[in-house]
């Protein structure tokens, strides 16, 4: 549907332009399989899959949905008042949005999944074993909370219901005021919160009711761009059930140090716990040692990142993704217990 809007790729951009002028006579809105763009996104995940030989996942591209689409469609003034002058249009259109999502990603995963019968969603860094993806509305920072509730809610329920695993990507702090409608989907398993680029990102303690606020509704939480020191403040405060943690890092050596000594160093303390008292006392080590290990070093790297700092150096960033706690999805399979 997307890309049927028109579209100019310059410099690794695309900028879509709008293409219904006349929502009382444009047709409705339909997938077309033979369309240039989908028969290149196709072929694309198909060389992938044949160059990765199961060494290493293809992603499910990142389709958006619902208001998001209608709005490249149409531009998103018209729509805005679209949805105060055709209501019934809009509600229409959103719909058939949401049939050719389906009939879209259904081809797709078919080309990617896994033997799992899993799929990767790499925009979020997600996997699940089955249908996987995000879902949006980030139209929702400019309408009320109840326009979202008629234009919005149903159709993202019904695509967390069709997917096996869905995660919300909750974009700004304009579109807060959407959370509660957004936890009273049942079908959807999680939350990912995006700060403004002018706020504190995700590891800061700002933040720490909002994500209590996700997971007392029984909602997983993906929290972005932390730093290394906030890990385990940020544990501390809302606990480790259901968290999804990805970290920042300086650089990539960093990264891979911080994981290896705390490999190493837990290692070391299982081995002797084992010697000891055997598995229990191994599972107490867990339970107490471990997290005064990651603290320590977190510690340890944060005061370390700050020299550079310091004397104005900067320096590239590298990602750690840390999944916590006894679940990262919400308790729909066995599968995610593991």
């Amino acid at each position: 549907v997307r890309s049927s809007a028109g579209s100019d790729v310059c410099n690794r951009q695309v900028w879509y332009h709008p293409c219904i002028s006349d929502p009382e006579t444009h047709p409705p809105l339909r997938f077309d399989p033979h369309n240039p763009w989908f028969l290149r996104q196709k072929a694309i995940l198909e060389e992938g899959v044949r160059v990765s030989q199961g060494r290493f996942p293809v992603t499910i591209p990142d389709l958006v949905e619902n208001l998001d689409i209608l709005s490249a469609l149409r531009g998103p003034q018209h729509l805005l008042l679209d949805l105060i002058e055709r209501p019934d249009f809009v509600e229409e259109r959103i719909a058939e949005i949401n049939q050719v999502y389906f009939q879209v990603f259904e081809q797709l995963y078919e080309i990617v999944r896994d033997p799992l019968g899993g799929s990767v969603f790499s925009a979020f860094g997600i996997w699940g074993p089955g249908k996987t993806a995000k879902v949006q509305c980030d139209a929702a920072a400019m309408i009320s909370p109840r326009m979202f509730r008629r234009f919005a809610v149903p159709a993202l329920a019904e695509q967390c219901a069709w997917l096996d695993y869905s995660l919300f990507h909750l974009d700004g702090t304009q579109a807060i005021s959407h959370l509660d409608a957004l936890l009273e989907i049942e079908e959807l398993d999680a939350i990912e919160w995006t700060p403004q680029v002018s706020l504190p990102q995700g590891g800061d303690p700002m933040w720490y009711d909002l994500y209590q606020r996700i997971l007392k509704a029984g909602k997983s939480v993906q929290a972005i761009d932390v730093h290394p020191h906030e890990v385990i403040p940020l544990l501390e405060a809302v606990g480790p059930q259901g968290m999804f943690v990805r970290v920042s890092a300086g650089s990539e050596a960093e990264a891979r140090a911080l994981v290896d000594r705390f490999q190493q160093e837990l290692a070391s303390r299982l081995s002797a716990a084992m010697a000891e008292g055997g598995p229990q006392r191994a599972v107490d080590v867990c339970r107490l040692e471990a997290p005064a290990i990651a603290s320590r070093l977190s510690r340890e790297s944060a005061a370390a990142s700050a020299a550079p700092r310091r004397a104005g150096m900067t320096s590239s960033s590298s990602a750690i993704t840390i999944s916590v706690g006894a679940r990262t999805w919400p308790a729909r399979t066995a599968a995610a217990e593991s």
